[in-house]
């Protein structure tokens, strides 16, 4: 092999080695970022809570319903729900929310954007479809959970890179979840909380 030929695959080897590190080390930061979310659970909540429920059937009108049981009297909640539903396709009108109807036909049911847009809600619990790997490649899962919680905490988006440089949303791996994701925000409003999938 000429010398020159030699030293452009060497530095391609390199590169691609250089590049590879840089990936483990800037994932490992990721996952420090993450785990140091977790490092201090949020305080328990002082009283009843308005809950906000945006997702799919696997919440169903079930799981706001239960939680009101258990949560007790003062407890308040709202959705908006479909089924197998991204967070995409519930932020964007021209995209269709299969189930849409049956669903939401309860009286607990309020427009996502209107509720959220309030500011009248101490939790937010969004639940993104199911395979979360392919919700995050294929639907923009990042973003659209940015939208979401800008809208939230009435900022209105929060970039998706935002979440990212904190280590919430996986930016390759999955790391075997293939659940749901949400945020819940305390009462105070002062720090949010990523739950786990």
């Amino acid at each position: 092999m000429p010398p020159f030929t030699r030293r452009a695959v060497l530095g391609v080897l390199a590169l691609a080695g250089a590049y590879g590190a840089y990936r483990v080390i800037t994932r490992r930061q990721q996952i420090a970022a993450a785990e140091a979310l977790y490092a201090t659970p949020l305080s328990k909540p002082s009283g009843a809570l308005n809950v906000y429920h945006l997702g799919h059937s696997l919440v169903g009108r079930d799981i706001p319903a239960m939680l009101a049981q258990l949560a007790g009297e003062g407890h308040r909640y709202d959705s908006q729900l479909g089924w197998g539903t991204s967070l995409k396709e519930h932020w964007e009108p021209n995209l269709a929310i299969n189930g849409f109807d049956q669903e939401n036909a309860h009286p607990r049911f309020r427009p996502a954007k209107e509720a959220l847009g309030s500011g009248e809600y101490d939790c937010v619990v969004l639940t993104e479809m199911v395979e979360i790997a392919d919700a995050i490649r294929y639907h923009d899962s990042a973003e659209y959970l940015a939208r979401w919680a800008g809208l939230a905490w009435g900022r209105t988006p929060i970039p998706a890179s935002t979440f990212m440089k904190h280590g919430i949303i996986p930016t390759t791996a999955t790391d075997g979840c293939t659940g749901s994701t949400g945020i819940c925000e305390n009462t105070g409003r002062t720090r949010s909380n990523i739950l786990r999938c």
